[in-house]
C-alpha cells in the first residue's frame, strides 16, 4: 500500500502548507519549496521516508531560516526510516 501514501509533492500543493511556509519565509517561500523539492527528488532513501515528517523537519529549518540545499550546508534532511 506504499502507493497510497501521500508524497511531499502533493503536500506541498495544499494551500495550508503553502500559507505557513509565507508566513515563516516570506517572499522567500517558494525558493525554499523549491530547494526542498530538490531536495526530496534527488535523494531515493528521503523518497521512502513519512512525507509529513519530511515536512516538519523542513519547517524546522524555515523557522530557524536555515536553507535546506545541500550546497549551501545550512541544514540537512536526513532519512530515517
Amino acid at each position: 500500500m506504499a502507493n497510497d501514501r501521500i508524497t511531499l509533492p502533493a503536500l506541498l500543493e495544499s494551500e495550508a502548507v503553502k500559507k505557513r511556509f509565507v508566513e515563516v519565509l516570506d517572499k522567500n517561500a517558494p525558493n525554499f519549496i523549491q530547494s526542498l523539492l530538490t531536495v526530496y527528488n534527488s535523494n531515493d532513501q528521503l523518497r521512502q521516508c513519512d512525507a509529513r515528517s519530511i515536512l516538519a523537519a523542513a519547517g524546522l529549518a524555515a523557522t530557524l531560516n536555515l536553507s535546506v540545499s545541500p550546497a549551501l550546508g545550512h541544514a540537512y534532511i536526513v532519512p530515517y526510516k
